[in-house]
This record gives structure tokens, C-alpha cells and sequence, in this order.
């Protein structure tokens, strides 16, 4: 998922804890633990990464835990070992086989109606 267009500017590395809201311009990668709201262009959480917080992105790649809501511009991914537990509001939601999603899918109303007026 992650490309030139979304690279990785921060890291928040394994075994690492970070407490308080996170502000990030460009890409984020977590494979440690953060307590706390992230706000970024796009977030990338690794099979050992936590997040405890809300998190707002225009891309969203879980591959760990997340504990809160997710509201994204695009996408939200969540991979085989990914779990979310939380509200998602985006416009394109992909779970893998295996992903775990315990919350509910809010899909922003202007995108309720595309196509129907063909």
C-alpha cells in the first residue's frame, strides 16, 4: 500500500512508547505503541504495533491493534493480523481474510448516492 506517494517520514519503532496526541505531516509507521489521537497523511500500523487513540489519514494499512475510531479520506486496509475496535468512516474499506473489525463502517453520505443519478 505504501508507495512514493505515501512514504514512511516518521517511525515510531518496535518496543517504543508514545504518549500524547501525534501530528505528523507526511507518512507515519508504528510498530510500537501509542496512546494518544495520530493525525497524518497516512498510517501504517505493523503486526506489533498499538494504537490506543483515534486516528485521522487520508490511507490507513493495519496490521496490529488499534483501539479507537478511524476516519479516513480513501482507504482503510486491514490485514490478516489486524484488528480494529473502533468506528471506521471512510470511502473504500478492504479486510483480508483473518482481520478482525468489531465496530461499525460509515460510509460519508456523498458517496451513498454515486451512480444513481445515471
Amino acid at each position: 500500500m505504501f508507495n512514493k506517494a505515501n512514504s514512511v517520514d516518521t517511525l515510531i519503532g518496535s518496543g517504543s512508547i508514545c504518549t500524547g496526541n501525534l501530528k505528523v505531516t507526511g507518512g507515519v509507521r508504528i510498530d510500537g505503541t501509542v496512546t494518544g489521537d495520530i493525525d497524518a497523511d497516512s498510517v501504517f500500523l505493523g503486526e506489533k504495533g498499538q494504537v490506543n487513540g483515534a486516528i485521522r489519514a487520508k490511507t490507513v494499512d493495519v496490521g496490529g491493534r488499534i483501539e479507537g475510531n478511524i476516519q479516513a479520506d480513501d482507504l482503510v486496509v486491514i490485514r490478516a493480523k489486524g484488528l480494529v475496535h473502533g468506528d471506521i468512516a471512510c470511502t473504500k474499506l478492504s479486510i483480508i481474510e483473518g482481520g478482525v473489525f468489531m465496530g461499525r463502517a460509515i460510509m460519508p453520505e456523498k458517496f451513498l448516492n454515486k451512480g444513481s443519478d445515471a
